[in-house]
């Protein structure tokens, strides 16, 4: 038998082009397509979330994030 290892392709973060004002919040997920092209819907407990900057817009772990203060930033997630 043969083992096939699969990897994730591409990551997409929705919802997109988001205003957050401080204090809210709001729940952004992580879905992604592998080499195989199946396309998982929910990666969000395998990907490192980040924001362009923490002062306008903190995000955790699984992805939620708070607005701060104002200003423009970019939230990502990575594998």
């Amino acid at each position: 038998f043969s083992i096939i290892v699969y990897k994730l392709n591409t990551i997409t973060v929705s919802p997109a082009d988001q205003v957050i004002t401080r204090g809210q919040q709001i729940q952004f997920t992580a879905s992604g397509t592998w080499t195989d092209d199946y396309t998982q819907t929910n990666i969000n407990s395998i990907v490192t979330w980040q924001s362009s900057d923490t002062l306008i817009v903190t995000i955790d772990s699984t992805g939620l994030a708070t607005g701060q203060s104002l200003g423009k930033v970019t939230i990502s997630a990575t594998k």
